[in-house]
């Protein structure tokens, strides 16, 4: 590929990725409890606190995700093992993953030893089993950074610009590869099949998912932030409002 397809490639995410910033911006500001007291001075700074979009980067190749860095996106969802494991030493240290894909309890090792102090959240947790695997391993690796194994890279090089202010963040992340320990642990999301399609991971609403949850808040240390939604196969407005509505009642 030529440089020259390669910039328009970049070009074409960015002007995705403004687009779709710009939707979700307009969304939060129609829809959020604060609307009425929002003004132009506050609204960048709730809207950071309040949402976040991670843009789902599986299959794609690096310099998009270093074209959507230097744009200001700073979080990645990536599906496989190996390809996330493959991509963090090619961006820089600030950059938060997000791993959105099923994970088979034999591989949390793999993911975590690897991918570690950059990995920021596991949104596909859906079984107490797995929980648990992800717990032990975090646990083993904070207590001995060593065994964090992230591949070799150049963390960005000279494509990707931090902006001021993120210098910090970003050295501690290659502080943390060469052998600091990351106090921070890692976060996760639970996954729940609201479509109950039996194709789809995740588990059931309802009893289920309380069970799940209460058990990762008080038996794992690991913070579970909010639940992540299967969505059903097909598009449809009705089927999708009463799968989240399935989790509004949860």
């Amino acid at each position: 590929m030529s440089t020259q397809d390669i910039e328009a490639m970049n070009t074409q995410v960015i002007k995705a990725l403004r687009a779709t910033t710009q939707k979700v911006t307009d969304c939060f500001l129609t829809t959020s409890p604060y609307k009425a007291s929002l003004n132009n001075s506050t609204t960048s700074s709730v809207y950071a606190t309040s949402t976040q979009l991670v843009a789902v980067s599986k299959t794609k190749p690096v310099h998009l995700l270093k074209a959507c860095y230097n744009s200001g996106q700073r979080h990645f969802g990536e599906n496989y093992v190996q390809e996330i494991i493959e991509k963090v030493s090619q961006m820089p240290t600030n950059t938060k993953w997000h791993f959105i894909g099923p994970i088979q309890s034999n591989k949390v090792n793999n993911l975590i030893n690897k991918t570690w102090p950059h990995l920021h959240m596991v949104e596909t947790v859906g079984t107490m089993k797995l929980a648990n695997k992800l717990e032990t391993a975090v646990g083993r690796i904070i207590a001995d950074p060593s065994l964090a194994n992230v591949g070799e890279g150049d963390y960005g090089g000279a494509d990707c610009v931090e902006d001021e202010g993120e210098g910090k963040e970003g050295k501690e992340g290659k502080e943390g590869k060469e052998g600091e320990a990351r106090q921070k642990p890692l976060q996760v999301l639970v996954q729940v099949n609201t479509s109950g399609e039996a194709q789809k991971s995740g588990v059931a609403p309802g009893e289920e998912t309380v069970a799940l949850v209460k058990h990762i808040v008080e038996e794992v240390s690991l913070p579970c932030w909010c639940v992540s939604v299967v969505q059903v196969s097909v598009f449809c407005v009705r089927v999708l409002c009463s799968c989240f509505e399935l989790i509004f009642d949860i």
